[in-house]
């Protein structure tokens, strides 16, 4: 088995905490202001609604279509974002890889990883996992190359999966 050298994910990608938005600046009218991702806006939950924001914007907190978004309580999920483009609601990380990792292999290993995430979370009535468990995580670094071959396998496999399901 091939080992490939491992690197905390801080240091091969940026990853960036949600912001704690006024949520008496919060609407459910499209038309005040950009959409904020909350937790209930990731996966494939179709009945999860938008709150807008209404409130002066704080710079540094929007994400595109195609950023990685992993959120830190209650149930640990990981998801592409579809858009449209919106901010960061806190409990939520974006992690945008840099140019050792390819977007594909990591959005992979970070989701074979939740359980981690998981099992590092603290709380009672929610469990709640820091930033700093995703910014610390030890991430396998093949070159770009492997990295595409492994995602061209697992997107294989899970379309073999979806075909065996229906």
């Amino acid at each position: 088995m091939t080992r490939w050298p491992t690197k905390r994910l801080c240091d091969l990608a940026d990853v960036k905490a949600g912001f704690a938005w006024k949520s008496a600046c919060f609407s459910e009218n499209p038309d005040a202001g950009p959409p904020i991702i909350r937790i209930q806006n990731l996966g494939s939950n179709d009945n999860a609604v938008f709150a807008y924001y209404t409130g002066e914007v704080e710079p540094g907190y929007w994400v595109d279509e195609g950023d990685i978004l992993v959120s830190l309580s209650g149930s640990f999920k990981i998801c592409r974002w579809q858009g449209p483009k919106a901010l960061l609601n806190q409990r939520i990380v974006v992690i945008r890889p840099g140019q050792q990792l390819g977007r594909d292999f990591l959005f992979f290993t970070i989701s074979q990883r939740l359980g981690e995430i998981s099992k590092a979370a603290v709380g009672i009535a929610v469990a709640n996992a820091s930033v700093g468990t995703v910014r610390d995580m030890e991430v396998p670094v093949p070159s770009l190359a492997e990295q595409e071959r492994i995602v061209k396998l697992l997107d294989e496999a899970d379309e073999l999966r979806k075909l065996r399901a229906q």
